[in-house]
């Protein structure tokens, strides 16, 4: 009998704080961070050092404490209960409703944008993004 090789269990320092890096610094801030001009690049190195990696110190510490799946129930659930686990999960699930369609929407304004003149005369016809966008929202429900 043969048995499933598992997976290594493991990401490091670097790796978390390079994903925070990836998830918070994306396409969207771009333009907002050339308009604000060169001064957001010491807002974005103050955020790094204050924020993703404490982040991912507190994230690699708790992962090794509490090695089981489930994440930030499981920590809050160990530390604080079983209700206080519940309540932190459910508010973690209810966040990422909105935001992932949000991120799809995005994405669907975006394909737009990137077709050039056609993408922006057919986001003038009055029935092309609202079609696109609910088509997006509904595919991210499903």
């Amino acid at each position: 009998m043969s048995t499933k090789p598992a997976l290594k269990r493991a990401l490091g320092f670097r790796d978390l704080t390079l994903f925070y890096i990836v998830s918070g610094l994306s396409v969207r801030w771009t333009a907002t961070a050339a308009a604000a001009g060169p001064g957001t690049l010491l807002i974005w190195i103050v955020g790094l050092v204050g924020f993703f990696v404490p982040l991912a110190a507190s994230v690699i510490e708790l992962s090794s404490r509490y090695p089981q799946e489930g994440g930030l129930y499981v920590w809050t659930r160990e530390a604080f209960g079983d209700f206080s686990g519940f309540l932190a999960a459910w508010t973690y699930w209810v966040s990422n409703l909105p935001y992932f369609p949000g991120v799809l929407y995005f994405g669907a304004g975006s394909v737009l944008f990137a077709f050039g003149a056609r993408g922006r005369a057919s986001q003038r016809t009055p029935r092309t993004t609202p079609l696109l966008r609910s088509h997006v929202l509904r595919s991210s429900q499903a």
